[in-house]
């Protein structure tokens, strides 16, 4: 379950930069060429240039990077939630709130679709980064200690040389 959890977290962290890499390439690109055209007063060209800068604001802003990246996210969340609640080196709590933290940030996701989730989507902007400080924290507090170094440590001359 937990290389389903990584396949959907690798479309969010991919989605999500795809969202925001379009502000210092591709939209600097058209605000500069909008305002050579402003300054030549080159109305239609100004119309088309618009036109372009929605629609790729639309595709890579609103569906790639916020409801692709979003909801490959909350699947992560739900995913990483129920794996944790059938582990018993893991209280039952942490595995739960991170499900119901999931619901929540799909739920969210729908705020273009569907303006009344917006209030959930603030919400959840407000919740993502303390969830985030609480599974991370749940994470390394609950782990037995053993299990950090129960990995076989590599010096760097097995590392280079094999021995």
């Amino acid at each position: 379950a937990m290389a389903l959890a990584l396949m959907f977290i690798s479309i969010a962290a991919i989605s999500m930069c795809l969202g925001l890499m379009r502000w210092p390439s591709i939209h600097w690109v058209l605000a500069e060429a909008y305002a050579q055209a402003q300054q030549q007063a080159d109305t239609a060209s100004m119309h088309s240039i618009a036109a372009l800068f929605d629609g790729l604001n639309l595709y890579l802003g609103n569906y790639i990077g916020e409801f692709l990246g979003e909801s490959c996210l909350a699947a992560f969340f739900l995913i990483s939630g129920y794996c944790l609640s059938n582990e018993s080196r893991f209280p039952k709590w942490l595995g739960i709130g991170s499900m119901l933290f999931a619901v929540l940030f799909m739920l969210g996701a729908f705020r273009n679709v569907c303006s009344s989730v917006q209030i959930i989507a603030d919400i959840n902007n407000l919740l993502l980064p303390v969830w985030m400080i609480v599974l991370g924290s749940g994470l390394i507090w609950f782990l037995p200690v053993q299990h950090f170094f129960s990995f076989p440590l590599v010096t760097r001359t097995q590392l280079f040389w094999q021995e």
